[in-house]
């Protein structure tokens, strides 16, 4: 059975969602101004391939999304760190997954090199609130992906045993993409039939991806802290030898610190702090292979590290030097 590309708009667009009303807080507003507008967008022209055995990224989201935040957009969002951060809090632990996204169609400027509009709802999971999540270094959410992370893990298993008695949460992935390779692209329409079992297999596709990416924003807010097991471990092994390898491939040679960062570069490379090569610190840099034993790990970690005392942690101070393009 060949696999489609099915845009996850496909999916969810043709269902009924609620109105989304402007907050009242300013920083909410604020929150909710930055995932409906972040500031630019990029159609993706080359299909981005997730293989069968979804790989668990290294420290950032699974797939590049077409919408981005500017640094000007992330830069207001520190600004107001300390009342952005118990929003996200807020928003993460009321997250019911069985309620569907409110989605509205993404709405591009004239120019096409900016967007309207995302569609995305700001109180529901998607790429951009996890991506800031990481950029404010927001330790304070852990216990609340910890939460969503297991319970979609627990419903993932069931579809699996079940699918039409445990169906998936539907989610706004900012990405089109394609489980396989070249060969799972369809060569002709699909007959009905086929199309139903691709859409189901799109749906699960896509909570894997969303799960793989709570757990690499687990492990990105942990390596931000410094968390001395996870540094010590083989996942920071196969994550330090990536940026090295390609800090040796790419034209980094002459980079021996921030000030030798070429202007028009600054948004997208920097020296990593713990490795201290040049790399491009906006998503994930390599992919480890996922298991159930990685997974444990991961979870054990945070559960761990959500024991140190709030004044212990480096919050703030654990952010990267400036905001990146993700």
């Amino acid at each position: 059975m060949r696999v489609f590309i099915l845009p996850i708009t496909v999916v969810v667009a043709a269902l009924p969602f609620p109105s989304v009303h402007a907050a009242d807080d300013p920083a909410e507003a604020l929150l909710d101004a930055a995932i409906r507008n972040p500031g630019t967008w990029s159609q993706m022209c080359d299909i981005q391939f997730v293989p069968k055995k979804t790989p668990l990224p290294l420290y950032g989201l699974l797939l590049d999304s077409e919408f981005q935040f500017t640094p000007d957009t992330l830069a207001g969002l520190r600004a107001r760190r300390d009342a952005i951060i118990p929003i996200l809090v807020k928003r993460l632990e009321a997250l019911d997954l069985s309620q569907r996204p409110a989605s509205t169609p993404a709405k591009f400027a004239a120019d096409a090199e900016s967007v309207e509009s995302t569609g995305l709802d700001p109180k529901h999971l998607s790429q951009l609130l996890l991506n800031v999540v990481i950029d404010l270094n927001a330790t304070e959410c852990l216990p609340a992906l910890l939460r969503l992370e297991g319970e979609l893990s627990k419903r993932l298993e069931a579809n699996y045993a079940d699918p039409k008695a445990n169906p998936l949460p539907v989610f706004q992935l900012e990405a089109g993409f394609v489980v396989g390779t070249f060969d799972a692209l369809p060569d002709r329409e699909p007959t009905p039939e086929e199309a139903a079992e691709a859409i189901g297999k799109h749906q699960r596709a896509t909570a894997i991806i969303v799960q793989r990416d709570l757990l690499g924003t687990l492990l990105a807010l942990l390596r931000q802290e410094r968390y001395a097991p996870l540094l010590a471990s083989e996942i920071e092994r196969q994550f330090a030898a990536a940026i090295k390898k390609q800090a040796a491939t790419e034209n980094f040679a002459a980079i021996k610190g921030e000030a030798d960062i070429p202007a028009d570069d600054a948004d997208y490379i920097a020296i990593d702090p713990i490795v201290k090569v040049p790399y491009y610190p906006g998503g994930k840099n390599t992919e480890i292979a996922y298991t159930p034993a990685v997974r444990q790990q991961v979870l054990d970690w945070t559960r761990e590290f959500i024991k140190k005392p709030g004044e212990n942690r480096l919050g703030a101070k654990g952010m990267s030097a400036r905001p990146y393009v993700r």
